[in-house]
């Protein structure tokens, strides 16, 4: 201890408790300080736990006066629990380039915040001691431990929210919500019994000749199968970029530069939409324009064709899709209303464009 005194002029009181290091700095003292990993045996640290040998290194200077410094050094993690002389937070934390960050936010004795896999949350004090500490484990599992007079109790866990049955999670909605979720299951149903009910092997004169128009079941697997094929490059991108993702990297760098992070943020989400565009226009304007099917369609005997009986084309084919946003609002209310108040079936696209849906299989008579 004699090395530290005479290095920063501090007078610095170490407390050894359960493997933690717990050090109290005097009112108005700014200096951190970390000692280095303790590489020592068992043995070794029963005998001397406050060996001068480990070094200290000095981290920085605090933007406050420092009242109380906690941390604890777990393997090679570490974490830092600042207190300010005004009850608030602030967590310093080493990443896994050995780097130090500053977390902006403070926190009060109410809130809990974590980085990193395993770390330790904030605690409740009373008085000015610890009374409280609550852990996570690299499951994502709370642990709670109470202290008092200096005494750990074992730790408790705390059930998480995802470990909640799901019939608990849906009681837990908002009552507006349940309604809500509740009236549009209800509408869906109808309106797709309805559907079924008179849109089923519909016959429809065009050109001198009688088509069957597509059954709303054939329409709706088509166009599942058509939606994963469009989002399965966004698919394996995210899984991609999920694997190899840093997440240890992108707390830092939202800690220090959190404008930074949301501009890349916003990047990746224009990347995404750009992706899922290109591969959207392809599939629905270009292949159908062309051969009047999509993928899902031509797997359940489907085709789009103007009323002269010819694939609708490249012109028709943009002027549907690009009514696909009308068909969606309401959850695909505004489809299934207008499907099912015209004989031909048709949604908004397809009005607008004059094309239909029919089965590929036609006479003429």
């Amino acid at each position: 201890m004699s090395a530290i005194e005479k290095s920063s002029n501090l007078h610095i009181v170490i407390e050894y408790e359960g493997g933690v290091w717990h050090r109290r700095l005097p009112e108005g003292v700014s200096l951190i300080l970390t000692r280095g990993i303790d590489q020592r045996s068992p043995e070794e640290k029963r005998n001397d736990p406050l060996s001068s040998q480990i070094p200290w290194n000095e981290v920085r200077s605090c933007e406050k006066t420092v009242d109380l410094l906690e941390f604890s050094i777990q393997g090679d993690e570490c974490r830092l629990f600042v207190h300010d002389r005004h009850n608030a937070r602030v967590l310093l934390y080493r990443n896994r380039n050995d780097k130090w960050s500053t977390s902006p936010v403070t926190f009060t004795y109410s809130e809990l915040r974590f980085r990193g896999d395993n770390s330790i949350g904030v605690a409740t004090e009373q008085d000015g001691k610890v009374s409280t500490i609550i852990t996570r484990d690299s499951w994502g599992d709370l642990w709670l431990t109470h202290v008092v007079d200096g005494v750990k109790s074992d730790a408790v866990k705390i059930e998480r929210l995802s470990n909640q049955p799901l019939v608990a999670m849906l009681f837990a909605m908002p009552a507006k919500a349940l309604v809500t979720v509740i009236a549009m299951l209800v509408f869906y149903a109808w309106g797709v019994n309805f559907l079924v009910s008179r849109g089923c092997h519909t016959t429809l004169r065009l050109a001198n000749t009688t088509v069957t128009l597509a059954s709303i079941h054939s329409r709706v697997a088509a166009g599942v199968v058509d939606f994963v094929i469009i989002c399965l490059p966004l698919f394996i991108l995210s899984i991609y970029c999920f694997v190899t993702a840093d997440i240890h990297t992108a707390l830092d760098r939202l800690q220090e530069n959190s404008h930074v992070w949301i501009l890349n943020q916003f990047l990746w989400m224009f990347f995404y939409s750009g992706v899922y565009l290109s591969s959207a226009i392809m599939l629905l304007i270009v292949v159908e324009g062309k051969y009047g099917w999509t993928p899902g369609k031509h797997l359940f005997g489907l085709v789009t064709l103007s009323t002269t009986l010819r694939p609708c084309g490249f012109i028709l084919s943009l002027v549907r899709t690009a009514a696909l946003p009308i068909d969606a609002l309401g959850f695909g209310a505004v489809c299934i209303l207008t499907m099912a108040s015209n004989e031909k079936c048709q949604r908004v696209g397809d009005l607008i464009s004059g094309v239909v849906v029919v089965r590929r299989c036609f006479g003429r008579k």
